[in-house]
């Protein structure tokens, strides 16, 4: 019977486990075309995938937030500069019709990438008086460096009844943490 029992012993003792940090790192990272991501590391955000696009999403009381990483194709750019002036359009285009409360457009990189950095606060009279009514976005659209006519956006997003919700800072935090988990990679759409 000792015999029996110290041969369990062994055999359940002297096994090696997975780490379990490296089973965990192999569920959050996301792969996408031209580029991984890491999930949050909150668990208290759902994941939506399709296709190019991940999301996640989480909602906090009245406050709800989106953090979407995606690619899409482009025209092929001459320069970084063309590039970024059609980054900047397109953002704007998407935020015309909210009243702009602060608003800033940056010219940066992640990693190898050349991106425009945006962000704002506004006012979405569409929900005037409601738990949407204030906006505030920040994110990223990046030219993929090495797959031409692709590019990458990673953005945040917060909606709530106020213009300073709390909890942004720990949000932001996070997205911030999200954007820079992002690896470009040559395998493209």
């Amino acid at each position: 019977m000792r015999l029996l029992i110290l041969i369990c012993a062994v055999a359940l003792g002297c096994s090696a486990p997975v780490p379990e940090s490296a089973s965990k790192a192999d569920d959050i990272v996301i792969v996408r075309s031209g580029f991984t991501i890491e999930a949050p590391a909150d668990s208290t955000w759902s994941q939506h995938s399709d296709g190019a696009q991940v999301s996640f999403e989480k909602r906090h009381g009245p406050i709800s937030a989106t953090l979407v990483a995606q690619s899409f194709r482009v025209d092929s750019f001459p320069d970084n500069q063309a590039f970024l002036r059609f980054a900047e359009a397109r953002q704007e285009a998407v935020v015309k019709e909210l009243e702009m409360l602060s608003e800033h457009y940056n010219r940066t990189r992640l990693g190898e990438a050349t991106c425009l950095q945006y962000d704002g606060v506004y006012r979405d009279e569409r929900y005037a008086a409601s738990e949407s009514e204030y906006l505030i976005i920040k994110g990223y659209t990046c030219r993929h460096p090495t797959i031409a006519g692709q590019a990458t956006q990673l953005e945040f997003t917060q909606r709530s009844a106020s213009r300073t919700p709390p909890r942004t800072e720990d949000m932001l935090a996070t997205a911030d943490a999200f954007f820079s988990s992002v690896v470009f990679t040559s395998s493209g759409t």
